[in-house]
């Protein structure tokens, strides 16, 4: 997507701050320059030209992972497994080796517990897995200062039950550096950094049949 030929684009930003409080949003500025440079991709799904699901991603340069930035659904079109259709083809998309690498918000923290944990048990029913013991603080993107605690996880097109702790630790570093512009030695960077191990065990998160945002 090219967002100065695209006008579906300012969809893709209604549906992205429906989705998502100001903190966690990069500016619309930046996303646009983002995706018109070619530093990251946008996906989007329509419904008689309108659009009704957007992806946001970036291939994390020198790896095969894919770190999916932001998934959302139109209000008026969750509960119709848009979100479920898009990861069943995501391989065909991205690349078959390709590691799609995201996060969620840590349930064991803040408010609204129940739909975060629900949240994580939605994208473990599309094939995630979470990573144990590896904690991720995510800086706040409108310039304020809230630490936001997530889960990491990853999916691959075969299960695999551990990843590379350096492969991870190159991802995290690029997402502070390009994505949330920080610096090297940001104290934040450096904190995430410190805590992962040489191998990472991922598991699987508890079911539940309720749907998130992204449905």
């Amino acid at each position: 997507m090219q967002t100065s030929r695209c006008p579906e684009f300012q969809e893709l930003l209604a549906i992205y701050h429906d989705a998502f409080p100001a903190e966690e949003r990069q500016p619309d500025g930046i996303l646009q320059e983002n995706i018109d440079a070619g530093l990251s991709r946008a996906f989007i799904a329509t419904d008689q030209n309108r659009v009704t699901f957007f992806l946001h991603a970036y291939d994390v340069p020198q790896t095969n992972l894919v770190f999916l930035d932001y998934a959302a659904t139109h209000p008026s079109y969750r509960g119709r497994q848009i979100c479920r259709c898009f990861f069943k083809q995501a391989f065909s998309l991205f690349g078959h080796d390709r590691i799609l690498f995201g996060q969620q918000e840590d349930p064991n923290y803040g408010a609204d517990r129940t739909v975060k944990h629900r949240r994580l048990a939605y994208f473990g029913s599309l094939g995630f897995r979470y990573f144990r013991d590896v904690p991720f603080m995510l800086p706040d993107h409108s310039g304020g200062t809230t630490i936001t605690p997530m889960v990491l996880c990853a999916m691959t097109r075969n299960p695999v039950s551990t990843l590379p702790g350096h492969l991870i630790a190159k991802a995290i570093r690029f997402i502070f550096l390009q994505v949330y512009q920080r610096n090297e030695d940001d104290e934040l960077l450096q904190q995430n950094l410190s805590v992962i191990p040489v191998e990472i065990v991922l598991t699987e998160a508890e079911a539940d049949r309720n749907e998130p945002r992204c449905d």
